[in-house]
């Protein structure tokens, strides 16, 4: 049996990301994290994002997102 992953909700640390998100996504790498939830890109690319996640080893498992913000993304 394999070990449980853990993921980092990173909107427990929304202000430290507005400020400077690829310092928070390292941070997280280093602390022994499989993944986060994002909440939200800080203004960054998403490329610019999974690069930076790719590097420290850390998967995006989610999104905390609203439901209204789902259905916009999804009707184009």
């Amino acid at each position: 049996m394999s070990s449980p992953r853990i993921a980092y909700q990173l909107y427990s640390a929304r202000a430290s990301c507005a400020n400077d998100f690829e310092a928070v996504l390292r941070a997280v790498g280093t602390m022994g994290y499989d993944g986060v939830e994002l909440a939200g890109l800080h203004g960054h690319d998403v490329t610019v994002v999974r690069g930076w996640l790719d590097a420290v080893g850390l998967a995006a498992c989610g999104a905390h997102t609203s439901l209204a913000r789902l259905t916009e993304d999804a009707a184009g």
